[in-house]
């Protein structure tokens, strides 16, 4: 696993949209990694049952700013995970309407990234409106999420 992964997920938690157990995976993976950060070890080191999301939140952004990253807040949170279905959308790990429907998902439980996915939620709408066209609209969203994909 590589650090945009760990990333991934930790925004995905961040946002209730991984469980502890996810996380603690994704920071074994990268504790693997020479030089990993203390807080990252301690974090591998622990077990789902007994995790609090308020005791193992301020370890993910202690991790995140020793790797260099910010700390995520909602909004920040929301832009990476919507990369990541965009990445997974253009790479065809998930159908183009699927991911727009993440995508319009994640709008409505972060308000403030829906300028950012606006397109997406209008081509899933019309998606379901207008059969007749689907191969075009699965196109504009893959165009879509190239675009989302840049930082």
């Amino acid at each position: 696993m590589d650090i945009d992964q760990f990333l991934l997920t930790a925004a995905r938690y961040r946002l209730d949209m991984a469980d502890a157990d996810e996380l603690i995976a994704a920071a074994t993976d990268l504790a693997d990694v020479p030089d990993a950060p203390k807080d990252l070890l301690e974090i591998s080191a622990l077990t789902p049952v007994d995790t609090r999301r308020e005791d193992l939140q301020p370890l993910v952004d202690q991790v995140l700013v020793s790797l260099g990253a910010q700390r995520l807040d909602d909004r920040a949170a929301a832009t990476t995970v919507a990369r990541g279905v965009a990445t997974a959308i253009r790479t065809e790990q998930v159908e183009p309407y699927d991911g727009a429907r993440q995508l319009w998902r994640l709008a409505r439980k972060v308000p403030a990234v829906e300028p950012l996915l606006t397109g997406f939620i209008h081509l899933a709408s019309e998606w379901e409106d207008v059969s007749d066209q689907r191969a075009e609209i699965d196109a504009d969203i893959k165009s879509e999420a190239s675009k989302l994909e840049q930082p």
